[in-house]
């Protein structure tokens, strides 16, 4: 083999290297650069649950405190009667 042509063969095979490291890199780049959307994904989601969970606390919350406003209205309700029983019978006792 010829010096020229063991030279040329050389910087072909550090140009192909050199084009496979390069290629390298941006597979592992892109890989990077994947990974980081995924995070964000679940970032969101994430976000979204927590979301979701506040608004079925608030909904708790919002149930507990009408089932509480009805228990007392049935409070006022049932102490009406019981004052309209007693009226009767006191009506009653004064006949």
């Amino acid at each position: 083999m010829s010096v020229p042509k063991a030279a040329s063969e050389d910087v072909n095979e550090m140009k192909a290297r050199r084009d496979e490291e390069e290629r390298e890199r941006e597979r592992r780049e892109r890989e990077r650069e994947r990974e980081k959307e995924k995070e964000k994904e679940r970032e969101r989601e994430k976000e979204k649950e927590k979301e979701r969970e506040r608004e079925k606390q608030k909904q708790k919350e919002s149930e507990k405190e009408r089932e509480s406003k009805e228990k007392e209205k049935g409070k006022h309700e049932d102490g009406r009667k019981k004052e309209a029983e007693v009226i009767k019978q006191l009506k009653a006792e004064l006949k």
